[in-house]
């Protein structure tokens, strides 16, 4: 085989091709560059085809796209060569490739001419853009036909389920619901639909048919094509509602099923089930309105625009002394006083429409008397508005006219002895606003009549004066008992700038049912009393200052007598003298301190105990050089005013028991608690009592308290007498002394 190659590449004799250029360089090169340029450009062509059938798979006749890759590669090297042997003679080489090529490209070309027809078969490029966009119109055509249908599908389940009513699919053959909507679950009060499928719909009825009535049912929906009637229904729940049931034959997807549509009506039934009872009740309310206007003791008549009677009660005709075909189509108008006749024309012609009852009050004959009489008119009106007729309700006010007329008089009189009054009178209603004042008071407070309507008249009100007499106002009127007068006193100012003192006095004004339709009052001078009462305070607030002054005097002078013994006993040496000293030392600084508690007071003829007692105390425990740490003391005065005369008895007594106990009641070696105890308490309404005792020594059994010769206890049993009292001992545990005295407390 290698025999065979071996000469392909010998040159032998042959000399190169580049002899026939000459081997001029400029075209050896020539043909150089363009056939190398040639044969990249050949060899490019067949990778570029390899690769499109890589990537395009679906192509068809693909292996002709390898064919001609094989003949441009085959070409491609034929212009190497020609390269090649421009230096190098090896002819049989590349005619031998040119064989190649040529053989390549002869069955390339036999190729071709079966597969033109196959080839020309093939849509074009405008063709297929034509197929593609056809094929789009068609694929949006559906999509659009598939969106209709799913948006119906979605309307038609929005109108099942949206739908007011209760909607059932039922098994025409079975009778068994197969669908509902979420109106059915919640009109039945069902858990889910669950709850309401696979069910007998007349097991939601409160009745269920028979039988028979089934049939007829079915025989009703075949030959009308629709069934309907009010049925009763229980919920799931067990509540009961009206329905009103309808029920027709629908096919689905070529299946036939009945459609049943329930719609609550209970409201409905409710309203016939009133209206009923409301046609019921106006029946029994005319024969009732037929029996009240017979036995009515008004007057009731009813007759037309031209005052023709259509209707009398028997009231009527037995007020005018008439029988019932006696006034039946005759006037009225004979019967009305003739002086009235005109005026009652006239507000018989006013009723219209928008004046449909008119009050009218006129005198009638009545044989050969007149008297008052009240009629209520209404007008009844046809459809197109026009008056058809009048209805008039009447009764006598002849009495209510005699009391109107000494009303008017009883009011002229009243407006004489107002203006005449020497006292300014006003009237209020009920909302507080004035209504009236007389002359007098125009001239107490110098403004015209309008100032003291409506609340004007509170300007005449001195400044300082206005809000407290408003609140005062206030208060009474929420809160004042049957009776009750409103009293104030205030100023007023003029307007010429003088200040007038007056007294009002206010009285609620009711009508004979004892409803609150106002108030009058009146105001009085005071101005000359005020000034007076002010004299009178300046003359009494000098008379405290006097008797302050002599109760000041007073306890300087009983201090003065006071001082004067203790310096008389510090210079005896007589103990029992100086012991009286001491006693009566005591006793005048009690005295003295009555004064200086009244001093003190604003009160000149009342003392308070309960200052006045523990002050007492508290300084004869002084005079006495007593430690109070040692000695218990335990006081309990309840607050009481009592005059002068018994507040010095009162501190007399307690100051001679109490220095009984602190002289007598205790000593060095007797008790270990010493104590001593003031109680003074209001027992009764107008009794006092006063305890005064120790826990010392006490007095030995056989010692009559009472009956003792000391000089204290003896002024202890007067004060008592003087106050009127009572006094009881008690020895058993120390000594108590129990006084019970009367005394109203101020």
């Amino acid at each position: 085989m290698f025999d065979l190659i071996t000469p392909l590449f010998n040159s032998g004799s042959f000399i190169p091709h580049g002899h026939c250029f000459l081997w001029q360089p400029t075209l050896i090169w020539l043909h150089v560059v363009s056939d190398s340029v040639i044969a990249l450009a050949y060899y490019s062509i067949p990778i570029t085809l390899f690769h499109f059938i890589q990537k395009r798979k679906d192509l068809p006749f693909d292996w002709v796209f390898a064919l001609f890759a094989v003949f441009i590669t085959a070409c491609g090297t034929s212009h190497l060569m020609s390269v090649w042997t421009l230096w190098h003679p090896i002819y049989w080489l590349s005619g031998g490739i040119k064989a190649i090529t040529a053989l390549v490209s002869l069955s390339t070309a036999i190729a071709l001419f079966p597969l033109m027809p196959k080839a020309l078969a093939i849509p074009s490029r405008v063709e297929l853009e034509a197929a593609n966009w056809a094929l789009q119109q068609e694929i949006a055509e559906r999509k659009r036909m598939e969106t209709e249908l799913l948006h119906n599908r979605e309307l038609r389940e929005a109108i099942f389920h949206e739908s007011a009513d209760s909607l059932f699919l039922v098994n025409p053959e079975t009778l068994l619901t197969l669908d509902c909507n979420r109106q059915a679950v919640k009109m039945f009060q069902a858990v889910d639909k669950t709850d309401l499928i696979g069910i007998e719909g007349q097991s939601l009825q409160r009745h269920q048919f028979s039988a028979d009535e089934l049939d007829a049912i079915v025989a009703e929906m075949q030959s009308k094509g629709v069934w309907r009637r009010d049925i009763e229904y229980v919920t799931r729940q067990g509540n009961f509602f009206w329905g009103s049931i309808a029920a027709k034959p629908i096919t689905v997807a070529g299946r036939t099923i009945n459609l049943v549509r329930v719609k609550d009506i209970t409201e409905r039934k409710q309203i016939e089930a009133e209206h009923e009872q409301a046609e019921q009740a106006l029946k029994l309310s005319e024969a009732r309105y037929r029996a009240i206007v017979e036995d009515q003791t008004e007057l009731i008549v009813r007759f037309l625009p031209d005052s023709t009677i259509l209707f009398a009660n028997e009231a009527y005709c037995r007020y005018f002394g008439l029988q019932a075909n006696e006034t039946i189509g005759k006037s009225y108008a004979p019967l009305i006083f003739e002086q009235d006749q005109e005026t009652v024309a006239q507000l018989v012609q006013s009723i219209g429409v928008d004046n449909p009852t008119v009050v009218i009050e006129n005198r009638v004959v009545i044989g050969e008397g007149i008297r008052w009489t009240q009629w209520v008119n209404r007008a009844f009106f046809d459809r197109q508005g026009d008056l058809h007729e009048v209805q008039a309700v009447g009764r006598d006010i002849t009495a209510l006219k005699q009391v109107e007329a000494a009303l008017r008089e009883s009011n002229r009189r009243f407006a004489t002895l107002a203006e005449a009054a020497p006292v300014a009178i006003f009237r209020y209603d009920a909302d507080g606003n004035c209504s009236y004042v007389n002359d007098r008071w125009c001239e107490m407070t110098g403004r015209p009549l309008e100032m003291g309507m409506g609340t004007e008249w509170l300007q005449t009100l001195h400044p300082e004066d206005r809000d407290r007499t408003i609140n005062a106002w206030s208060r009474w009127v929420e809160s004042h008992q049957p009776g009750e007068f409103f009293q104030n006193e205030a100023r007023i100012v003029r307007p010429d700038g003088t200040i007038l003192w007056y007294y009002c006095q206010v009285t609620p004004e009711t009508n004979s049912n004892g409803e609150l339709i106002g108030y009058i009052g009146t105001l009085t001078d005071i101005h000359d009393r005020k000034q007076a009462e002010a004299q009178l305070q300046a003359s009494l607030r000098e008379k405290e200052v006097l008797l302050k002054e002599i109760h000041h005097r007073v306890k300087n002078n009983l201090q003065i007598v006071y001082s004067l013994l203790r310096l008389q006993r510090r210079k005896l040496k007589d103990q029992l003298a100086a012991n009286a000293l001491l006693e009566s030392q005591s006793r005048i600084e009690a005295i003295a301190l009555i004064h200086e508690k009244l001093y003190q007071s604003e009160d000149l003829s009342r003392i308070n105990l309960a200052e006045y007692i523990p002050s007492l105390i508290t300084n004869l425990v002084s005079t006495f050089n007593v430690d109070r740490i040692q000695i218990d003391l335990r006081i309990e005065i309840e607050p009481a005013l009592v005059n002068i005369d018994k507040a010095i008895r009162c501190g007399l007594i307690i100051n001679e028991l109490l220095s009984n106990s602190l002289k007598y009641a205790f000593s060095a070696s007797t008790l270990c608690n010493p104590c001593i105890y003031v109680k003074f308490t209001k027992v009764e309404k107008s009794t006092f009592s006063l305890i005064v005792g120790d826990n010392g020594v006490g007095i030995p059994h056989h010692v009559d308290l009472l009956h003792l010769e000391t000089l204290g206890l003896q002024l202890v049993q007067g004060f008592v007498q003087q106050l009127k009292g009572t006094l009881q001992a008690n020895c058993q545990s120390g000594t108590e002394f129990h006084i019970l005295f009367p005394g109203e407390e101020v």
